[in-house]
């Protein structure tokens, strides 16, 4: 049976937002994305943190850890907020 205070969840979810920059870079590489790489790194960056965040606090990691990997998403995230009011 499944166990969900494992960290099993979050990281399963990392694992496919890495495997989901992988294509785009790929795309991208070969001119066939549709997304401009470098304007959707600051939004996987901020939904990966929070995702480290949630997988340092149920491994039981120490809270600095934690916070910065909340900390991450944060920065992660202004970039992204700053870069969509620029255009």
């Amino acid at each position: 049976m499944l166990d969900f205070d494992s960290g099993f969840i979050p990281a399963v979810i990392f694992a496919l937002t890495l495997f989901e920059a992988a294509a785009l870079w790929a795309l991208h590489r070969v001119g066939l994305s549709p997304l401009k790489l470098p304007k959707i790194i600051p939004t996987i960056l901020a939904g990966d943190g929070l995702l480290l965040a949630w997988l340092a606090a149920q491994r039981h990691a120490p809270w600095p850890v934690t916070a910065a990997c909340l900390l991450l998403a944060l920065v992660a995230h202004g970039v992204d907020i700053a870069s969509r009011f620029k255009n």
